[in-house]
């Protein structure tokens, strides 16, 4: 099966990196249902699955009831219309994924055929690891409470879920509320880029400014984290399933041979701090860290990375140097992203390492030493 083109994931100034249009948010409502691509013994197992996933969790009977999927393997050249229907298929056997391997005291070492077989020939169709990341839990996970109300993590809820928490629901919407907001600083990193291609310095001016806005936008959702998502019920009921699979044998998958480790969702697999590093010129320390990014860049949907290398090739930091005035904004909006990192920092501190004695995230990086020097790193890149 060969990867599609992606028109779903282009990035927009109104929704950011999230998917667009809104998520599927049911496969039954799919023009694929009941037909070869998507049988409908598939489709309303695993929705039945997305109901009661929480539910088996609680009660310790999810591998058992994960063990009962139908075993399918997906035979069908997707096509670009039909990239809602298959990111939910990748969503909800990602979850499952995850209730599986964790949903039990003991992690499992590996993942039964029902699940893993077509998984990963669907991971191939997406483009991304068959791993559940962020691009599952936040960029395609959320809805509008009310369709004619903004992206505000009061007004979106979530599709899929592993506990009944409201702090579960609380961490991914505000995430998916700051890639909404994050937009604006999409496009003005493009029109920034542009400026800079055309010697436009008020072009670049305006841009830098809205940047700024954007950044401080996303900043003030950040701090809205606390308000339904305790750091306690964080750490101790919802993070256990967020982890990396380390050395997990995906049956029934011969290409796959022996045990498989993946990267688990994390912050740093969202695009928007890549692009904004990307198109301010801002290149980190070539270290044991960096490659973690990079690896990381993996996770995220292909039009994503490739806005990124896009905005990589701007000249918009050379041009900064050349003038007082975009110095100045450059500036400003390098202060503004330091501090989003910092925000970052703060609540990896208050959520995690306060409560823990091993320093590895959710990524598989020691986080807090990460963080630290990336906001130190651009500190030095002020102009």
């Amino acid at each position: 099966m060969t990867q599609m083109i992606q028109p779903h994931w282009q990035p927009d100034a109104e929704t950011g990196f999230l998917i667009s249009p809104a998520p599927l948010a049911d496969l039954r409502a799919s023009s694929l249902y009941g037909t070869k691509a998507l049988p409908s013994a598939i489709a309303d197992a695993l929705e039945n699955a997305a109901q009661t996933l929480p539910a088996w969790i609680t009660a310790g009977t999810a591998r058992t009831e994960l063990e009962q999927l139908p075993t399918w393997e997906p035979q069908y050249d997707w096509a670009p219309e039909d990239g809602l229907t298959l990111e939910r298929l990748f969503g909800l056997y990602g979850y499952c994924a995850s209730a599986y391997v964790y949903g039990h005291e003991t992690p499992s070492k590996h993942l039964p055929a029902s699940i893993a077989v077509p998984w990963v020939i669907i991971a191939e169709a997406v483009g991304r690891p068959p791993m559940l990341s962020y691009t599952a839990q936040v960029l395609n996970n959320w809805r509008l409470i009310d369709a004619r109300g903004g992206m505000l993590p009061d007004n979106l809820d979530v599709h899929f879920r592993l506990t009944n928490l409201d702090d579960e629901r609380w961490f991914f919407v505000v995430h998916a509320a700051i890639e909404a907001h994050g937009g604006a600083l999409l496009s003005a990193l493009q029109q920034a880029a542009e400026g800079a291609l055309q010697e436009e310095e008020r072009m670049m001016l305006l841009a830098f400014r809205q940047m700024q806005r954007a950044l401080v936008d996303i900043t003030t959702l950040f701090h809205r984290m606390p308000e339904h998502c305790e750091p306690g019920i964080y750490y101790e009921q919802l993070r256990p399933y967020l982890f990396s699979f380390t050395d997990v044998v995906y049956e029934g998958v011969p290409k796959l041979s022996g045990p498989q480790s993946y990267r688990g969702g994390s912050g740093a697999q969202s695009s928007i701090i890549p692009a904004a590093l990307a198109g301010l010129g801002i290149l980190h320390e070539d270290n044991s860290l960096t490659s973690h990014l990079n690896t990381m860049r993996d996770y995220m949907p292909v039009p994503h990375q490739q806005f990124i290398q896009t905005m990589a090739q701007s000249r918009v930091r050379a041009m900064a140097a050349e003038s007082l005035a975009l110095r100045d904004e450059y500036n400003n909006t390098l202060r503004r992203l330091m501090t989003f990192r910092r925000a970052h920092l703060y609540y990896a501190r208050t959520y995690i390492f306060a409560r823990s004695t091993n320093p590895i995230g959710t990524g598989g990086t020691d986080f807090m030493q990460f963080l630290s020097q990336l906001i130190d790193e651009t500190e030095q890149h002020l102009l």
